[in-house]
């Protein structure tokens, strides 16, 4: 994906060690240059804040480099059923904070 491939570039060159690794979850999805979403499956720990409880977390993150407004991660958890309202969240998200 660009936008983690970019962040991972940068961040070795400003602290001279690779990104952190996370447990195996889903592959994550790009939906735009610099957008990415993900979900980590219930009881997962992965890159949702909140996740690792009994809903899945649905989130997205942009990153773009070089932006002096940095970059920006929102993750939904709601019950499966519910998944819709996270979706308008998210999507609400992106048209805020996913562009460039």
């Amino acid at each position: 994906m660009p936008a983690l491939t970019s962040a991972a570039n940068d961040f070795e060159n400003d602290f001279g060690s690779s990104c952190p690794r996370r447990a195996a979850s889903p592959s994550p999805s790009s939906s735009s240059a610099g957008v990415v979403g993900f979900e980590d499956p219930p009881g997962v720990a992965g890159d949702g804040n909140p996740s690792g409880g009994p809903y899945p977390a649905n989130g997205v993150m942009t990153y773009y480099s070089g932006d002096q407004n940095g970059s920006w991660m929102e993750t939904c958890t709601l019950p499966s059923a519910e998944k819709a309202l996270c979706t308008a969240v998210l999507d609400n998200f992106v048209s805020a904070y996913g562009t460039d």
